[in-house]
């Protein structure tokens, strides 16, 4: 049999059970969605930090290069050394087996990544830093009992302090 073109194979029983309907969805405005630069903004509000600088410390001071906001920070030294800006504790370094000591880097990491962790790779150059503009927030820990849990796992050089840098 044909029907305008198309031909009937078979028959179709039809069925009077209903479509099935979806509970009713409920959109609540107004709730923030955490981000990643919200643990920041909290230890800087509560001054976890041995030192903190916000985005608008960054502006109004104008730096040419990101490392020049920490010039002025208690507990560290910043360093011109071999041909490159390091950031140092002011603790004492290690005793090498010569009897001299060697400077203690801190650990410097950028959005959660540790830059200079590997014992191979003691200092950091600041230089590479994101730029100013580029950057949220700093942070920095003088020692290893000040760096919040979640970055103070794996690593060398910890006790020296660490460097955090949140990027926009």
């Amino acid at each position: 049999m044909s029907t305008s073109g198309f031909q009937v194979v078979g028959s179709f029983m039809l069925s009077e059970v209903s479509t099935p309907t979806l509970d009713t969805v409920r959109v609540v405005g107004g709730r923030r969605v955490t981000t990643r630069l919200d643990e920041f903004d909290m230890r800087h509000k509560s001054g976890v930090a041995t030192a903190s600088i916000t985005r608008e410390d960054i502006i109004k001071r104008n730096p040419v290069d990101a490392w020049q906001m920490l010039t002025n920070v208690p507990s560290i030294r910043i360093v011109g050394r071999d041909n490159g800006v390091t950031a140092q504790s002011t603790r004492s370094g290690h005793l090498l087996p010569d009897l001299t000591i060697e400077p203690c880097f801190l650990i410097v990491m950028v959005d959660g990544l540790i830059l200079n962790g590997n014992p191979g790779q003691k200092a950091f150059d600041l230089r590479q830093l994101p730029k100013p503009d580029e950057i949220h927030g700093i942070e920095v820990f003088a020692g290893a009992a000040s760096i919040p849990l979640q970055y103070s796992g794996v690593g060398d050089g910890k006790w020296c302090g660490m460097i955090a840098i949140w990027t926009r």
